[in-house]
């Protein structure tokens, strides 16, 4: 099954602030874009105490997947979604984010097309994409899938009333693997 568990506890808090914080900075430097969400939204300290941002109900979660879970295709809506795994591909059968070709998709679903691509990416590894990419959690054979997640957007946005619409309103590109790179400043462990 899937088990959504929303991301709690100081330390926990921190810790997906910190990453965030880290994925939309690592995102703005890919895409050669500083203001990714626009003029001093984000900021370089916090992404969840930030009044400027508006988060999905009951995210930023870390989902939780095991045998027979994942989640089906669909579309964030929202400016930004973040996906880091937290488990290492090894340790579950079957699994992955999918992701399909734009072409492949209506405003109904991705019907009966396969998936474009499948990531099973290492545990630490940002996977992050606009609201408009049609995705899902492909099924756990075994083992279990832990994925932090965390869809937002600019909390002062104005919303078609229409979701694709606002699905293709974003400018986000559509995928970006972003490999984690410790900080400069991060005694060596070796």
């Amino acid at each position: 099954g899937k088990q959504n568990n929303g991301v709690s506890g100081c330390d926990g808090l921190t810790l997906c602030d910190s990453l965030l914080v880290r994925a939309c900075a690592r995102a703005a430097e890919l895409i050669n874009d500083s203001g990714l969400f626009g003029p001093g939204c984000l900021s370089e300290t916090t992404c969840l105490h930030n009044e400027q941002l508006g988060f999905s109900l009951g995210e930023p979660a870390v989902n939780v997947y095991t045998e027979g879970g994942g989640f089906n295709p669909h579309q964030d809506r929202q400016s930004l979604t973040v996906l880091i795994p937290l488990s290492e591909p090894e340790a579950f059968d079957g699994g992955g984010t999918a992701f399909w070709a734009a072409a492949d998709c209506t405003s109904s679903g991705v019907g009966s097309s396969a998936p474009f691509l499948v990531l099973k990416p290492q545990a630490g590894t940002g996977v992050l994409f606009g609201g408009s990419v049609f995705h899902a959690g492909q099924r756990i054979s075994a083992g279990e899938r832990c994925v932090l997640v965390a869809s937002f957007s600019p909390a002062d946005e104005p919303l078609p009333d229409d979701p694709v619409e606002r699905a293709l309103s974003h400018t986000m590109p559509a995928v970006i693997v972003a490999p984690w790179r410790p900080p400069s400043n991060m005694p060596s462990t070796n």
